[in-house]
């Protein structure tokens, strides 16, 4: 069954549609229709992960120049911060310390009723951190304070109502229409702001704490193949420790003793 379907359907498409028949068979098999379900021990295909080529710099600018003006902002503060979708339209301005330069995650906002706003705990409880905030995203979120502001404190708003999940992917859509290469959604500024800290020198450590990750492994196995290869360095910091003095270099083939 699995391998008939893998001839013609990419491995992902196999595995969802083996979900769906195998719920069917277990809903069935509790009403009594049938004694047992055929999906046991199905080997499925395997899904090779492809690698992530994060969005460059001058897409990413083209994104916060183009989208629609309310998401601008977004755009700039989710590129620098590395902050995800319902981190970022959760933010309140309860959780900026202007005089620290630091942001607090703690919750995200959840639910989709725009003028009633509701928030749940982060996706998990890594996800709990203080993240500093450089000084153009200060003056950003100082321009946001001084403008209406939104329903419940949230900092980024459209008209005063909260940006639900369903509107910022629509903004996105409507983007991506226009900037060839924008990527599927709003985590695609978190993969670039991740491969900037990265390309600046960053250990997976300090990258996973940023992005909120559970720890450095979850890190590396998103974006281990940005990181530089360090094997060229190696043997440039080994090469020499120990030497031989010239007399001594076997520039011919030894002779038995």
């Amino acid at each position: 069954m699995a391998g008939d379907w893998a001839e013609s359907l990419a491995p992902s498409t196999v595995k969802v549609t083996y979900w769906y028949l195998a719920a069917m068979f277990k809903a069935a098999v509790l009403d009594g229709k049938v004694q047992k379900t055929p999906c046991l021990s199905i080997r499925l295909p395997k899904i090779e992960p492809e690698a992530l080529v994060p969005l460059r710099t001058d897409v990413v600018r083209r994104l916060a120049g183009e989208t629609w003006k309310p998401y601008r902002p977004m755009v700039v503060f989710c590129a620098a911060t590395g902050l995800r979708s319902s981190e970022l339209r959760g933010l309140t301005w309860d959780r900026v310390d202007f005089d620290s330069s630091m942001i607090s995650i703690d919750r995200q906002l959840i639910g989709n009723n725009s003028s009633d706003p509701s928030w749940g705990p982060p996706k998990t409880k890594a996800s709990r951190r203080r993240i500093h905030i450089g000084d153009h995203s200060v003056q950003v979120l100082k321009g946001l304070r001084e403008g209406p502001q939104g329903v419940g404190g949230i900092v980024f708003h459209s008209a005063g109502r909260a940006i639900t999940r369903h509107t910022a992917g629509e903004a996105w859509r409507h983007i991506r229409d226009i900037v060839p290469g924008a990527g599927t959604g709003w985590h695609e500024l978190r993969h670039h702001h991740a491969s900037q800290l990265i390309a600046g020198g960053m250990s997976p450590v300090a990258v996973a704490h940023r992005l909120g990750h559970k720890d450095a492994t979850e890190t590396l196995k998103t974006y281990a193949h940005l990181w530089p290869d360090d094997d060229t360095k190696a043997a440039a910091l080994t090469d020499d420790l120990v030497r031989l003095d010239a007399p001594d270099l076997p520039l011919t083939e030894p002779t038995s003793q």
